[in-house]
């Protein structure tokens, strides 16, 4: 005779033991970002952003809410590494806004005039 027991206690075990749900993407509209993944979509697409361009939405949406300087994000990205000028953040800011545009997005990253950008 099988006893099924056991299997009932490993299944109750697995509660109790450490586990990390994955975080949902983050979702503005019809755009989900998966930071874990570095993946971004728009109505399901893909959107096809480089390696800078993903940390820079990174950026933006880790600290969601607070307006990011140029100086910030180079500080970020570049780590103290060579930084380039501060324009490359505009750069990067105006490619993945065309990006997601192209692909039916809602304008989501704000210019705060003199200060930076910012994900609300």
């Amino acid at each position: 005779m099988l006893d099924h027991s056991n299997g009932a206690m490993r299944a109750d075990d697995s509660a109790g033991s450490p586990f990390v749900r994955p975080v949902p993407e983050t979702v503005i509209g019809n755009v989900g970002i998966d930071l874990d993944r570095r993946i971004a979509r728009v109505a399901g697409k893909i959107v096809p952003l480089t390696a800078k361009e993903f940390d820079c939405l990174a950026f933006l949406l880790n600290r969601r809410g607070v307006t990011q300087t140029k100086e910030m994000f180079l500080a970020h990205l570049y780590e103290g590494r060579e930084e380039p000028e501060l324009k490359i953040i505009d750069v990067f800011i105006c490619k993945i806004r065309k990006k997601f545009a192209d692909l039916g997005a809602q304008p989501f990253i704000e210019t705060v005039w003199g200060r930076g950008y910012v994900v609300r």
